[in-house]
């Protein structure tokens, strides 16, 4: 049965209602999904979300308990309109792309799939107008840009960083099938950078061979040490005033056994991750 239905939806509390007009065929007991235009305003911290049907078909509706619909949200980050997008891919890139779509839902900058380059480094500078944009990432098998059983896959990363090359937002590595990240651009925003480095080591049950990667952005004086279960070191790497890098080693000279891959920042255990040199894969 075809109807009409107003639907009333204030974002949050202190902002103006807005009011959108659906209209299509709706069989009794039947459900439709409703994607709401626009941009939905909101307050820094948790917005309280209200939408509401008014007069279905025109209309008093006889039972209108389950016509408000309540839900929380937290407003995406504002960030300067001039950004990087960091991808490296891993050995699969054949496997993802990612894109950049407004509120309108136009794509505004892509890289499709099968256009990007195993084991590259990929470094996309944008520059926006103020509004509100989705990042996407996609991964076809399902598998992320790492997946502990897909060692032949390696290991893939993605950052947004600023114009200046400093870590604004990082993203797990082993994310499935999606990353799918909101964001502001907002003239007046002044970017959040992350004090925190983002590490990775891949693969952990190895012959022997095994990929650490770092980054940060700024300089910090970076020490690899590599320990029995006992402690012991049986490697050490220092980098002095080190920004980024991917550092591969190589422990077939060991026995076979459990070993502890720390990272130490300024003196500081900032990364423990367990190895497992084996014989046989």
């Amino acid at each position: 049965m075809a109807i009409t239905a107003f639907i009333s939806f204030p974002s949050t509390k202190g902002f103006t209602a807005k009011e959108y007009k659906w209209k299509g065929n709706l069989p009794l007991f039947a459900a439709e999904e409703v994607t709401l235009p626009g941009i939905i305003e909101g307050n820094e911290g948790v917005n309280h979300f209200i939408a509401s049907l008014i007069k279905p078909d025109g209309k008093n509706d006889e039972d209108n308990s389950d016509n408000t619909f309540n839900s929380t949200f937290i407003k995406a980050t504002a960030i300067e309109n001039e950004f990087i997008i960091f991808m490296q891919t891993n050995n699969q890139p054949r496997q993802n792309e990612y894109y950049i779509v407004n509120s309108a839902g136009d794509t505004l900058f892509k890289r499709a799939y099968m256009s990007l380059k195993p084991a590259t480094i990929y470094r996309d500078t944008l520059k926006l107008t103020a509004g509100a944009y989705n990042f996407v990432v996609k991964d076809s098998a399902g598998d992320g840009l790492e997946f502990w059983y897909n060692t032949e896959g390696g290991r893939g990363r993605v950052f947004l960083l600023t114009k200046n090359g400093q870590l604004l937002k990082s993203f797990d590595s082993d994310f499935g099938n999606e990353i799918f990240y909101s964001f502001y651009v907002d003239d007046k925003a002044v970017n959040k950078i992350s004090g925190e480095p983002v590490m990775g080591l891949f693969p952990t049950m190895t012959l022997g061979k095994t990929t650490f990667d770092y980054f940060l952005g700024t300089s910090k004086d970076v020490d690899v040490q590599i320990t029995t279960e006992d402690g012991k070191i049986v490697e050490e790497h220092k980098y002095i005033s080190f920004k980024e890098g991917v550092m591969n080693y190589d422990l077939s000279y060991r026995p076979p056994q459990r070993y502890y891959f720390k990272v130490y920042i300024d003196g500081q255990l900032k990364f423990t991750k367990r190895i497992r040199v084996v014989n046989k894969l």
